[in-house]
């Protein structure tokens, strides 16, 4: 009996259940819902990154304490200024490097020169009347000063109204007055008499000074006297 062989038949896979459509569906659509939420949510945080404001360098309040160049921290209050009502007859008032002290204020209806090696009296005249303030002026400037004929102290006589007065001429011709060219140089003081005609019965209340230095870049600041009853007095004897 002869055998007969047949061919070795291979296992077959078993087959595939067919797919359910909506499953299918389903899983497309969760995935693109998610992408598309990640996406939103990336460009909502990028806008929102990019739109807030920067916080502005002029707005910002700077805390810390200056500091000079040397170092040192500025004092907590600037110095005061100097007092707007001046100084008083018998104190040192100054401008700059120009300092002076009125020691006495008189009236006088005449007053005394010297006029070619002659004394000569000169009257005020009719309605008008000398003020004469005894002063001593000290000058710690740079340069000397010339008090009668230069102009390194420029002066005037205030009263009530506001009205300004210059001095007289020739303030080099009254008697203990420096000469005329005579300087006064850095750290010395000199006695100078201030002589002012004015109205009678004008009632004087100030004297206002200013050292006059043309080299410099800025005037210096004025310096007041304030006369009171002495020149009140003064002007009404």
């Amino acid at each position: 009996m002869t055998d007969v062989q047949h061919d070795a038949i291979p296992p077959q896979k078993a087959p595939r259940p067919p797919r359910n459509p909506w499953k299918t569906a389903t899983l497309c659509l969760v995935v693109a819902l998610t992408a598309t939420s990640g996406g939103l949510i990336y460009t909502l945080a990028s806008d929102q990154r990019e739109s807030a404001p920067e916080a502005s360098a002029s707005v910002r309040q700077d805390t810390r304490t200056p500091v000079s160049p040397d170092g040192d921290a500025p004092s907590a209050s600037p110095s005061p200024p100097p007092s707007a009502t001046g100084s008083a007859v018998g104190t040192e008032a100054s401008s700059g490097g120009a300092y002076v002290t009125v020691s006495k204020v008189t009236r006088a209806d005449s007053i005394k020169q010297n006029d070619r090696g002659e004394t000569v009296t000169v009257k005020a005249g009719d309605g008008a009347v000398f003020i004469v303030l005894d002063t001593m002026v000290r000058n710690e400037t740079k340069a000397s000063m010339d008090l009668t004929c230069g102009y390194p102290v420029a002066n005037s006589l205030i009263d009530d109204q506001g009205r300004r007065y210059d001095a007289i001429k020739d303030m080099y011709k009254l008697p203990g007055n420096p000469e005329c060219n005579d300087q006064l140089q850095p750290g010395f003081k000199n006695g100078m008499q201030y002589v002012y005609r004015v109205p009678v019965g004008a009632r004087i209340v100030s004297w206002k000074f200013q050292e006059v230095d043309f080299s410099a870049a800025e005037e210096a600041p004025a310096g007041l006297v304030q006369l009171g009853e002495a020149g009140a007095q003064a002007a009404s004897s």
